[in-house]
């Protein structure tokens, strides 16, 4: 049985044929019919993942997310359609954003160059009552803010994500960034925090930023059979274990927590509050270039590359 925390699709797609005695992928709308082995089911589980941005996310048989396959239209209003697009699971309407996807591929591909050393961040940072009126007075907000942290020489690809932090709140509190640091003295994950820092000098606890980020996870009966063979769970975070990794549960909690390194999830965490008309002024982009577009024609490719390997009508 996979480990629990974030799994590839096909340990996903593994433990639902364990589970369910078929063979079923990770798309929920399709049952595939395979003659022989699951290899080819996997695979296909695996491509379609990568083709629809999903790589690195968490994916659970209690709570499938599946996005469709990417497409983008270059024209008027359905450009905007395509680039916050709502869809369901099991418990609620959702909304995710390409924009923020395909940016993030690009941050994972110039981490994993291995020269670059370079590690991908999540930063938050509540702003002090001076920087709130600045950025709820601009008539971007985003880009706004961008040009602000540009303008303190912060030079690497950023994803920026402004949110109001309570419902029916039009005013704008704080700030969510993904960037990269480098293990360089000019751009490190200190340098980064005393950066945010000046949106609050005067909060200790206005800014975080880390590489990794507390996931939690059900307590459930596939994880109880995992014990039975691999072994208890630690119960604290820090105890070493060959099989949970830094998986941990707390005594008599009905919860596992995991520390899991900042993916791709959490695009579709940020795109919580961007299904308004107001959403692309909220959201925003510094310092990367071409390489947006670059990644745009390279999903496309993909899309088409499995359309025509396994004539797929998903859409």
């Amino acid at each position: 049985m996979a480990k629990i925390g974030l799994e590839m699709p096909s340990e996903m797609a593994q433990k639902t044929e364990i589970k369910k005695g078929a063979n079923y992928t990770i798309l929920k709308s399709e049952t595939l019919e395979s003659e022989t082995a699951s290899s080819p089911v996997l695979s296909k589980a695996i491509e379609y993942s990568n083709a629809a941005g999903m790589n690195g996310q968490p994916v659970y048989v209690f709570n499938r997310v599946i996005k469709p396959l990417f497409t983008h239209t270059k024209k008027g209003v359905k450009k905007h359609k395509e680039l916050l697009i709502p869809h369901h699971d099991k418990s609620e309407k959702r909304t995710f954003s390409r924009d923020l996807e395909t940016a993030f591929l690009v941050l994972q591909d110039i981490t994993q160059i291995k020269e670059n050393q370079a590690t991908i961040v999540f930063g938050t940072v509540s702003f002090s009552i001076n920087a709130k009126l600045k950025v709820n007075s601009a008539s971007n907000h985003a880009t706004a803010y961008g040009k602000l942290l540009s303008g303190r020489n912060w030079n690497e690809p950023t994803i920026i994500v402004l949110e109001s932090g309570l419902k029916g709140t039009k005013s704008l509190t704080h700030a969510h960034i993904i960037t990269i640091v480098r293990e360089t003295p000019e751009s490190s994950l200190e340098c980064l925090k005393e950066l945010l820092k000046k949106d609050n000098p005067k909060s200790y606890s206005a800014v975080l930023v880390s590489p990794n980020y507390l996931f939690k996870q059900p307590y459930t009966e596939l994880i109880e059979l995992e014990e039975e063979q691999f072994g208890t769970l630690p119960t604290e975070e820090g105890l070493e274990h060959p099989h949970w990794l830094s998986s941990w549960r707390e005594p008599d909690s009905n919860e596992v927590k995991r520390r899991v390194p900042v993916n791709i999830a959490c695009c579709d965490y940020l795109s919580k509050e961007l299904s308004t008309k107001q959403a692309a002024k909220r959201y925003g982009f510094i310092n990367f270039g071409n390489l947006r577009g670059m990644k745009i024609r390279e999903r496309i490719q993909a899309t088409r590359e499995f359309k025509q390997k396994y004539k797929s009508t998903s859409k």
